[in-house]
């Protein structure tokens, strides 16, 4: 099984995010799980989801205490929670920030290695008029090592 916590705002399409990482999942024929979780529905209130992977069929309804990967769309996070509490020791992240990845470890001695960092906001902003942080395909220099391109 492999388990994405996402971290953002309300707002910012976190929950979105979720579901169409599922969706694409099960379009690959796997098994899947979105979970939105959040406190007050309010524009700004912090909001994490959970989305599970997996071949087989996926038993557990609960909140992901050990990720394999986080994102993090909202960067003012970084300071403000350990938004990668639990994830595994092979773990990678993807941060919507300016900062380079060793910007992000500098400032956050728990982030993982694998982090990269991608600024989105500003697409956002362009493309639908607001400032929204989904995830967006990375160049392939940002993505976790197991699913770097072969040559």
């Amino acid at each position: 099984m492999f388990q994405v916590v996402i971290h953002g705002r309300g707002g910012q399409g976190v929950v979105t995010a979720s579901e169409l990482l599922a969706r694409s999942g099960f379009a690959a024929g796997l098994q899947v799980q979105a979970i939105p979780s959040f406190g007050s529905e309010r524009m700004g209130a912090p909001v994490v989801a959970y989305t599970r992977f997996s071949e087989s069929k996926i038993l557990t309804r609960e909140p992901i205490y050990n990720p394999d990967a986080v994102i993090i769309q909202d960067p003012t996070l970084l300071r403000t929670m350990n938004v990668f509490e639990g994830l595994l020791p092979d773990g990678w992240a993807v941060v919507n920030t300016r900062e380079s990845p060793n910007e992000v470890r500098v400032g956050c001695p728990d982030a993982p290695s694998a982090a990269a960092a991608q600024e989105t906001t500003e697409i956002y902003k362009t493309v639908g008029g607001r400032e929204l942080a989904l995830l967006v395909d990375q160049p392939a220099g940002w993505l976790p090592p197991q699913t770097q391109p072969q040559d």
